[in-house]
C-alpha cells in the first residue's frame, strides 16, 4: 500500500538518511492538530504506547482545497 506524507524538509531529510519516517514532535507542522490526534489515539487504542505519529493519506492530498501547511513552512509532499 501506498501512503502520501507532507513533511517538513527537515523531517524528510531525516527520513532520506533513516530510510524511514519518524514521528518527531519538533517536526509538527500544525501542533494543535497532532495533540488531538494523540488525545484520541490515547482514549481508544488500548495498546498506544503515546509515540508520535505521522500524519498520512492513503491518496495523493489535493493541495489546492485545504490547508495541509501553515504559511512560512518549507515542506514536501513524497510517497
Amino acid at each position: 500500500m501506498r501512503f502520501w506524507s507532507i513533511q517538513t524538509i527537515k523531517a524528510w531529510e531525516k527520513a532520506q538518511v533513516n530510510g524511514y519516517l519518524v514521528g518527531s514532535p519538533e517536526h509538527y507542522m500544525i501542533p494543535e492538530k497532532y495533540s488531538w490526534m494523540i488525545e484520541q489515539m490515547q482514549k481508544r487504542l488500548k495498546n498506544y504506547d503515546g509515540s508520535p505519529p505521522i500524519w498520512v493519506w492513503t491518496k495523493k492530498p489535493d493541495l489546492r482545497q485545504t490547508c495541509h501547511v501553515n504559511t512560512g513552512i518549507n515542506s514536501r509532499i513524497r510517497c
